[in-house]
């Protein structure tokens, strides 16, 4: 990937981001999307070593162990957003026909999402994902 699409992949909103991902799974898209929520909240010091730090409530950076402060994120703050989502497009999709073209849509990419959360809450998935935000996360102070 080119530093220039890198940088581009880091400005994306979690809206924007969410929706890329829920059109099409990719290491990628669920780096961008995980970044564009948790982005002011942990930096990647060192990518080879996976040291992580994240903000306290006092806003100061503190030494992620484990990465278990990023871990709960992935569940409270990740999974909260594409609750949300399932629930704002179910009430949506409450409001259409089913046979208008955009139910379809709008229900495939509610039934991606709950499947993206409930893969989330999987330890293996966790390990994957820490993995693939490492090169987004990374900050050199």
């Amino acid at each position: 990937m080119s530093f220039q699409t890198f940088a581009q992949l880091q400005k994306n909103t979690p809206e924007k981001a969410l929706d890329e991902l829920t059109n099409h799974y990719t290491e990628t898209n669920m780096t961008t999307y995980v970044y564009s929520l948790l982005k002011n909240n942990f930096k990647c010091k060192d990518i080879n070593n996976n040291i992580w730090f994240f903000k306290d409530k006092h806003n100061e950076w503190c030494f992620d162990k484990d990465n278990l402060q990023f871990r709960i994120a992935l569940h409270d703050i990740v999974c909260y957003d594409l609750l949300q989502n399932i629930h704002t497009n179910t009430a949506y999709m409450q409001t259409m026909e089913a046979c208008d073209n955009r139910y379809k849509q709008i229900k495939n990419k509610t039934s991606r999402a709950a499947d993206i959360m409930v893969s989330i809450d999987k330890e293996k998935c966790k390990n994957d994902i820490i993995k693939f935000c490492r090169d987004m996360f990374y900050k050199e102070d």
